[in-house]
């Protein structure tokens, strides 16, 4: 697809390989996504002092925590991480596409549904089949 921030959603969902969108591009959007959105709860999952716009902040914030348990922090990982702690609904529930534009269910009315002209003879024929 050419649309670059669908890539970015469906790589933030998981349905895209992680390392061909760039672990990094992944975590900066959902980052962007978290904050445009006001949801600042990965600043106390990570425990973090306030909100930030840098994923590059993020990502060492989360190796200085790693680096006690291993060695060596891979940069990549921490990304990772962060990635992971989205997917599994750690910074809370989030709808990635602007709904802005949805219409609500108690905005419509009658005249604003329509039904097919041949809805009864669908609903008398499933009827049918099913006694």
């Amino acid at each position: 697809m050419d649309d670059v921030e669908i890539n970015l959603k469906l790589a933030s969902l998981g349905c895209l390989n992680d390392s061909v969108a760039g672990e990094d591009y992944i975590a900066d959007y959902i980052l962007y996504r978290l904050n445009k959105l006001h949801l600042y709860t990965y600043v106390k999952t990570l425990n973090l002092s306030s909100p930030t716009n840098n994923i590059s902040q993020i990502s060492q914030h989360i190796g200085e925590i790693i680096v006690k348990k291993w060695n060596s922090v891979d940069p990549v990982n921490c990304y990772k991480i962060f990635i992971n702690q989205f997917r599994m609904g750690f910074f809370g529930k989030i709808c990635l596409d602007d709904l802005s534009n949805v219409i609500q269910l108690n905005q419509l009315n009658d005249y604003t549904l329509s039904y097919p002209d041949n809805i009864n003879l669908i609903l008398l024929i499933s009827n049918s089949t099913t006694r």
